[in-house]
């Protein structure tokens, strides 16, 4: 069984920690009590990129053609991955989107 996940701001460091491991086991025992007794038998750290403002990069990179971003969900990725997918398509496909990305815009970062 893979269980998952703990949030934690650590920059770039892949190293998992025993804290994360304890709320992960935790939130697993709570949800699924039969499991209180499994062994850990491997754990990870993944990195899961956040902005700097929370906001997704999600359109065209700016000065780049033919390049799209489509990031910056953190681990709500699997909740917005759908939608991402789908405008980042839909400006490919059309050069368009049927939802507003101006707040999303790669450039917003560009000096």
């Amino acid at each position: 069984m893979w269980a998952g996940t703990a949030e934690e701001k650590a920059g770039f460091d892949e190293e998992s920690t025993p804290e994360a491991r304890h709320d992960i086991v935790a939130a697993l025992v709570r949800m699924l009590p039969a499991m209180a007794d499994a062994q850990v038998v491997h754990q990870t750290a993944c990195l899961r990129p956040v902005t700097s403002d929370g906001l997704l990069l999600l359109g065209r990179v700016p000065g780049l053609e033919q390049v799209y971003m489509a990031t910056g969900a953190g681990r709500k990725d699997i909740v917005f991955g759908p939608g991402m997918g789908r405008a980042i398509a839909d400006l490919i496909l059309t050069g368009g989107a049927k939802i507003a990305l101006e707040a999303f815009a790669p450039g917003r970062f560009a000096r």
